[in-house]
This record gives structure tokens, C-alpha cells and sequence, in this order.
């Protein structure tokens, strides 16, 4: 059995909400539970892209238009609501996922780099632990991310829906070899990002705003958007708390930033 993390691809439709307020008072109220009645929340197009049955959002965030909705309820209508949206082009719905599911082994808690954004996961887990019968939940240790199972991936490869893109994650009939190849990976993942640009911060930050760059130093991460410098906090359950920055601190330019072609996140402001 095989456990997969959901996202979107790169190229398919994005969407945004109006206003940060909507996702925070609307959106995020209503998951959190403060909020009980649902509010079909106004969407605007952020990137076209190629024609697509869900939307890239917010990242851990899952978006599906109506096709989608109709081939996959069946299959996961117990353990998610499907919440109508407003969009001027499409029939699009917040997917709310509401099953949980635990089987990390934390009693070896070792993280490895996924293949992924800036992201690591979990190595161990307790197979036997794990519900066959839930085909996609969060998990308590990154409630951000999204998790499938194979039959879900099955039914959105049968289907033919486009747009869907899954990262392995864990592998209980391989586990231990899945480990050796995942180290394997990570070495040539962490041997490309040594040999990336590393730049004084005036250097790295001109390329941000003059060539679409971003840059990230530890926990920290700058884009710029919309005519804005956005600054950004890394926190553990991998949510980036964005601003505007006013004052650079004297320390940034003490240090040398790892610079990259394009952001792996979204950011609302």
C-alpha cells in the first residue's frame, strides 16, 4: 500500500481569493470551526494555465471543479465536504478534508527532505495503524498537507482528470528499501542546493526584484509580488506568515542567501 501527498501541477488553473479577509474570515474561520455556515467565497483567476479538474490554491489546500467533485465524491464523500465557490469561468468547490488519520512512529521520529518545496516528512511509520478504508486525510504532525491513498490516485488516472499530481510518500510493502533510495535522493538533492547561487543579501535581494527570483536563508523567504517586497516566516507546520518589510535588519546582510528560479509556495497578503 502507498501513501501519497496531493498537490497540483505546476501549469494547471490558480485561483485566489479577493481579499487575505475572505480566506481568513470565510475559508479558514469555517475549517476551524468558528464559523458554522458555510459562504460561497468570491474567486479570481491568478493564472489560466492548461485546462485542469482542480486549481493550485494555497498549498495543503484543495480545490476541484465540478467533474471532479462528480467522479471522486463517491469515493471520499464521508471524509471531506465539498463547499461551492464563486468563480466567473468555472464551477470550481473547496474540498474541506475531514479525516485524520495517525500512524507515524514517533517514538523514532526521523525527518528526511521530500522531493518537494522546502518540505521533509516523517521516515517511520506503523502500517498496521493505518485505515485501508480512508482514501484521503490529514495527519496531526503537518496538518497542512494533504494524504491519499492508491485507490485514489487510481480513480483520478482512470478518470483521466487532469491537473492532479501525487508525491510518494510512504511505501508499507518497501519500506525499508524505500528509505535506502529516499537518502539516496536527498544526497543529490542537498548536493544541488549547495552548488545553488549563494549571494550577500544586496546582490540576492536586486535579483528578486529585478529578475523574479526568490531567495530563502534558513527559515526565511523574500518574493516579490505585485509591485511589494514580501517577506516571509517559515514556521514548522510549514505555514508562511507573510508581510510587507519595512525595516531590513542589520543581520540580513551578514548572511549569504540561497537563490531560486521561481517560488515553490503561495503566499496571500
Amino acid at each position: 500500500m502507498k501513501i501519497w501527498m496531493l498537490i497540483t501541477t505546476e501549469k494547471c488553473l490558480k485561483v485566489d481569493t479577493l481579499t487575505l479577509e475572505d480566506y481568513d474570515d470565510k475559508i479558514r474561520a469555517y475549517v476551524k470551526g468558528e464559523q458554522r455556515k458555510w459562504e460561497p467565497v468570491q474567486m479570481v483567476t491568478k493564472r489560466k494555465g492548461i485546462k485542469s479538474d482542480c486549481a493550485k490554491f494555497i498549498f495543503g489546500e484543495a480545490v476541484f471543479n465540478k467533474k471532479a467533485v462528480d467522479l471522486l465524491r463517491p469515493l471520499i464523500e464521508e471524509q471531506a465536504e465539498f463547499l461551492p465557490l464563486l468563480h466567473e469561468e468555472h464551477e470550481l468547490f473547496y474540498v474541506n478534508v475531514t479525516s485524520r488519520q495517525d500512524f507515524v512512529d514517533m517514538s523514532n521520529p526521523v525527518q528526511q527532505k521530500i522531493s518537494i518545496g522546502f518540505f521533509s516528512e516523517y521516515v517511520h511509520i506503523l502500517p498496521n495503524k493505518i485505515d485501508t478504508s480512508i482514501h484521503i486525510f490529514r495527519m496531526p504532525q503537518h496538518k497542512s498537507r494533504i494524504y491519499v491513498s492508491d485507490t485514489f490516485k487510481s480513480e483520478v488516472e482512470k478518470n483521466k482528470l487532469k491537473g492532479f499530481e501525487f508525491v510518494l510518500i510512504w511505501d508499507t510493502e518497501n519500506l525499508e528499501e524505500m528509505r535506502k533510495e529516499k537518502l539516496k535522493q536527498y544526497d543529490l538533492y542537498y548536493g544541488k542546493i549547495s552548488s545553488r547561487p549563494q549571494l550577500p543579501f544586496t546582490d540576492a535581494l536586486h535579483k528578486v526584484k529585478y529578475e523574479g527570483k526568490h531567495i530563502r536563508r534558513d527559515d526565511k523567504i523574500f518574493i516579490y509580488q505585485n509591485n511589494s517586497l514580501l517577506f516571509g516566516n517559515i514556521s514548522e507546520d510549514e505555514i508562511i506568515d507573510w508581510g510587507e518589510l519595512v525595516f531590513i535588519p542589520p543581520l540580513f546582510f551578514d548572511l549569504e542567501w540561497i537563490v531560486y528560479d521561481e517560488p515553490n509556495v503561495d503566499c496571500q497578503q
